[in-house]
């Protein structure tokens, strides 16, 4: 694998990390020999909870709760908006806790939408601003980035999801409007393409 999708893969698994059950990154195959799971991604809906909402882990499907209830980086403002997202999204459709996939949609729109996701993109800019890089942004290009991944959650979404099940193809083609708008191609050097 790519040294710098690995450095994208491991900033999604860190602001997962402590919130998972395993410090792997998603598994490829069921328990059940001969199917695998289904890591297909899907746009999903997200909306941010009312400000009052306070919604708890608890209050999350386990599958959820487990990947998304406690995500490292985030505030408890942050975190309780990304359980309220969760909760209100699966309580529209309850089949986006049915498949890895749909999880890791859910979590990454999520994550966008009251994070504006900076707890994982944030680490993706220092991976690509880091030594050794291909491509490295300059001040401007950096805030541009960080200011197009707030304004554009939809995508940042599926950035944040197509790190978690490492699809270089979802994350290339989630980074060409930022990188269209910034100026600038950090995608080739994240996915080697």
């Amino acid at each position: 694998m790519n040294r710098k999708i690995a450095a994208l893969v491991l900033g999604a698994v860190f602001v997962l990390a402590g919130a998972c059950s395993s410090d792997e990154p998603p598994a490829a195959t069921s328990d059940d020999p001969g199917t695998t799971l289904d890591m297909n991604l899907v746009d999903v809906p997200v909306s941010k909870p009312p400000a009052n909402a306070k919604v708890e882990k608890a209050q999350l499907p386990p599958e959820l709760a487990d990947n998304f209830g406690e995500v490292t980086g985030l505030t408890p403002e942050q975190q309780t908006c990304v359980n309220g997202a969760i909760k209100q999204a699966v309580e529209k459709d309850p089949t986006l806790a049915g498949t890895p996939g749909k999880r890791y949609s859910l979590g990454g729109a999520a994550l966008a939408v009251c994070d504006s996701g900076s707890v994982f993109t944030d680490q993706l800019l220092e991976g690509v601003a880091g030594e050794g890089s291909e491509t490295k942004p300059t001040p401007q290009q950096s805030q541009c980035l960080k200011d197009a991944f707030k304004a554009d959650q939809a995508s940042t979404g599926k950035l944040i999801s197509g790190a978690m099940t490492m699809n270089a193809a979802v994350i290339q083609q989630a980074l060409a409007p930022f990188e269209q708008k910034c100026g600038i191609d950090i995608s080739k050097g994240l996915t080697g393409g």
